[in-house]
């Protein structure tokens, strides 16, 4: 990736764009749109097989006065990690196993990603918050093991059906084979359908 044009606080209009719980992000997210210099502009975040991608869309009708922009992920201390610069139809991606491993840390504080936006203008200034979170629906159940230390090497335990989601299936198994009482593990996995 090139390296991005710099651009001066004080000659922007900035869009900050929060996405928490982002490690649960698997499809496209549009945020609603917001105004620029009488233009309309909305906020697309997508994923793809192995990528992260941002892009802008709008300002259509009245290019002229944001007519470049940079779009940048930030790093927790506020820094861009990943940024791209151009003319008004831009986007940047990342690959995401970037985001989602090896610099998880940077860019995921608090299993938050934060997209900054930042348009070139000559007349309009300041910033924007944006905030958008991602909805995380949890299951609890127990499941009780009777006769554990008669406990042959697998067993397995479907869970009823869940909202909007396929059936899962726990398998209790022994992770040792010859020494079955030492180690075991639960693998988890949803049925098709």
């Amino acid at each position: 990736m090139t390296e991005p044009v710099r651009y001066l606080e004080e000659e922007c209009f900035s869009v900050y764009w929060k996405i928490k719980n982002f490690s649960y992000f698997c499809k496209k997210i549009l945020y609603p749109e917001f105004s620029l210099s009488g233009d309309s502009y909305r906020l697309i975040l997508d994923s793809e097989t192995s990528q992260i991608v941002c892009e802008v869309s709008g300002g259509y009708y009245n290019p002229q006065p944001t007519s470049t922009m940079q779009i940048s992920f930030l790093a927790c201390d506020g820094s861009p990690e990943e940024s791209i610069s151009g003319e008004p139809f831009i986007y940047l991606q990342l690959a995401r196993d970037v985001i989602f491993g090896k610099r998880r840390d940077a860019f995921l504080p608090e299993d938050t990603l934060t997209v900054r936006v930042r348009f070139r203008t000559d007349s309009e200034r300041g910033k924007i918050f944006l905030y958008s979170q991602i909805g995380v629906t949890r299951k609890y159940f127990l499941w009780t093991l009777k006769d554990f230390s008669k406990h042959t090497c697998f067993e397995k335990k479907c869970t009823e059906k869940l909202e909007n989601l396929r059936d899962v299936n726990l398998i209790f198994k022994s992770m040792d084979g010859i020494n079955p009482t030492e180690r075991f593990g639960i693998e988890i996995s949803r049925s098709r359908g």
